[in-house]
């Protein structure tokens, strides 16, 4: 199952990817991007490290047509970042969650899970999102590694 995750901003606020990098860092992740993206122009995938495994996302930036798009008066935004994973492995699912959670957070943006519905949510709401997913797939891996 497939998994897409937005996140709305306005394009002055876009990161670089160092920024970013130190968003999830400061949230508490233990994921680690691949510095060699472009933010403005890459278009796909785009690999990361998940407590040291293999995980990445499809990264994809446009341009939105601010409250039409994201369909709230006064919250202008005028870019959005989506990120897709295509199931498989829970790394890949943590990576784009955590690192979606550090963009609203960077970019003072608006997070939306469209598989949940069309709520958005500040940046303050998100972070708890991806420190929950955080602690349960440490619990879950943590059990894992110790049974090896």
């Amino acid at each position: 199952m497939s998994v897409t995750l937005q996140v709305f901003f306005e394009r002055i606020r876009l990161p670089t990817v160092f920024a970013w990098q130190k968003a999830i860092e400061a949230a508490g992740f233990d994921i680690k991007l691949d510095q060699g993206v472009n933010l403005e122009t890459h278009s796909g995938f785009w690999p990361a490290r998940v407590a040291g495994r293999d995980a990445g996302f499809e990264y994809y930036i446009e341009a939105v047509g601010g409250k039409a798009q994201i369909g709230l008066e006064g919250l202008q935004r005028d870019t959005m970042v989506t990120l897709r994973t295509h199931g498989g492995h829970d790394e890949d699912y943590v990576a784009a969650t955590c690192c979606a959670v550090a963009l609203t957070q960077v970019s003072n943006g608006l997070y939306r899970d469209p598989q949940e519905g069309d709520s958005l949510l500040l940046p303050g709401p998100v972070l708890a999102i991806g420190a929950s997913l955080w602690s349960r797939y440490n619990q879950v891996t943590g059990r894992l590694r110790r049974r090896q």
